[in-house]
């Protein structure tokens, strides 16, 4: 699983070259895709976590297919400067938190991610939010709330 991660996590780069087009939105989500030259078009649902002061991004939420497979993964992008070795976790409304690695820091953020079993896409489908919890430098908790608005639609247009 953690192979097919990584390279969701190759494949869907967002932020390293221009920005996809956005496609559709769905609520608090986004159907954005790109077509790299020569390859086959690939598409993600997109959310991103700003604040309210500077319109800054903390986190982005992306989730894709890997070619060949019918279950998506979550790929997301959280701050430079965090505690990796807690890794992050991912908490659906009031179910018990999912936990994944960090894999890598690069410019535009640090990134981990998770494959989406039927259980997860499921209750994803049926709660209105969900936070990402990971670490700061002094390993405390900082917990970021993402919209579940429009979730169960852009992934219908995503598959």
């Amino acid at each position: 699983m953690r192979r097919r991660v990584f390279c969701l996590i190759a494949l869907v780069a967002f932020g390293a070259a221009a920005e996809p087009e956005v496609r559709q939105v769905f609520g608090q989500w986004s159907l954005r895709c790109e077509q790299p030259k020569g390859g086959q078009e690939r598409c993600s649902i997109v959310q991103d976590v700003v604040t309210r002061a500077s319109g800054q991004r903390v986190v982005r939420a992306a989730i894709g297919l890997v070619p060949g497979s019918t279950e998506p993964i979550a790929l997301f992008t959280l701050p430079l400067g965090i505690s990796l070795p807690p890794g992050a976790s991912l908490q659906i409304g009031r179910g018990e938190p999912v936990r994944f690695p960090i894999e890598r820091c690069e410019a535009q953020g640090c990134r981990g991610g998770l494959k989406l079993g039927p259980a997860l896409v499921e209750a994803l489908k049926q709660a209105q939010n969900a936070e990402l919890i990971f670490h700061d430098a002094q390993r405390q908790p900082i917990r970021v709330a993402l919209s579940l608005e429009g979730f169960a639609a852009a992934l219908e247009a995503l598959r």
